[in-house]
């Protein structure tokens, strides 16, 4: 026998077998009662619950970490007192720390226009 013979064998298996176990799911459905029923709903429905307040918990704790680490790397209020150059080296700093490259250019030319 073939590997391509024996591939499509083991896959036609494994579908007449999916096939069988949910077959068989669902006339254990229809052979429920009401009660069972509610059980069932309750249990689906406590998971989702569960579910969902793990989630928030998990992006609360995200955000905490987030803020906490914005906190140890600067003060924003330090942030707000430093002047224009002194921002761009701390920027330039910190991509640096992070992985990037980065560079200063000259301070020529450099004017904020609004328009």
């Amino acid at each position: 026998m073939r590997k391509k013979d024996m591939k499509i064998n083991l896959f036609l298996l494994a579908a007449v077998l999916i096939l069988y176990i949910v077959y068989y799911f669902f006339i254990w459905l229809t052979s429920l009662n009401i009660y069972q029923w509610f059980i069932i709903i309750s249990l689906i429905l406590a998971c989702m619950m569960l579910r969902r307040k793990y989630k928030h918990k998990k992006r609360m704790r995200e955000a905490e970490e987030r803020r906490e680490y914005l906190e140890r790397q600067s003060n924003l209020k330090d942030l707000m007192k430093m002047d224009w150059l002194e921002f761009e080296k701390y920027i330039c700093d910190l991509f640096i720390q992070l992985g990037f490259e980065a560079s200063l250019t000259s301070a020529t030319g450099d004017v904020e226009k609004t328009s």
